[in-house]
């Protein structure tokens, strides 16, 4: 399954739209407006909470936990880059690397690849970064559970909003 997710920000506010192949809306993300908080809130269509990401204050390197049902299901921490930006997520055993390349402005391009034991969970590439206020991706699911690789995907895009 092929998801879009397409970023917008408008001053103060950030959200997320989620979008399948056929361009039918299937989730979206915002921030509460307003808020000094740093969690992320997914909804479905119908405009319910299904899970949500939130990032923990006070610690070294970036760190989300994503929760799903009020159950803390994993934690995303970014440690010190390597040459292709790798990350192992413990609880989901999933494996994450990056290959990007540095642009003249410092923005990155390129995918993520997210496996499990080899086999492919999920592919993330940067579609578009129009000038102003917003970023496409387009996600490749290969796996059952579309809300959790949706919050890593939010998790992991992150560093390009």
């Amino acid at each position: 399954m092929t998801i879009t997710i397409k970023y917008k920000r408008f001053f103060m506010f950030e959200s997320f739209s989620m979008t399948d192949e056929y361009k039918n809306l299937i989730y979206t993300a915002r921030k509460r407006p307003i808020s000094s908080s740093t969690k992320i809130y997914l909804f479905d269509k119908d405009d319910t909470e299904v899970a949500f990401i939130k990032q923990k204050a006070l610690s070294i390197f970036p760190e989300f936990l994503i929760e799903i049902n009020d159950k803390v299901i994993c934690t995303v921490k970014k440690t010190i880059s390597t040459i292709d930006d790798e990350l192992y997520i413990n609880e989901l055993d999933w494996y994450v690397s990056r290959k990007a390349i540095n642009t003249v402005f410092g923005m990155n391009s390129g995918s993520f690849y997210v496996s499990h034991k080899g086999n492919p969970v999920m592919e993330i590439r940067r579609i578009n970064k129009p000038p102003i206020g917003s970023i496409t991706f387009d996600i490749d699911v290969f796996n059952d559970d579309i809300i959790l690789c949706l919050c890593v995907a939010l998790t992991l895009t992150k560093e390009y909003v």
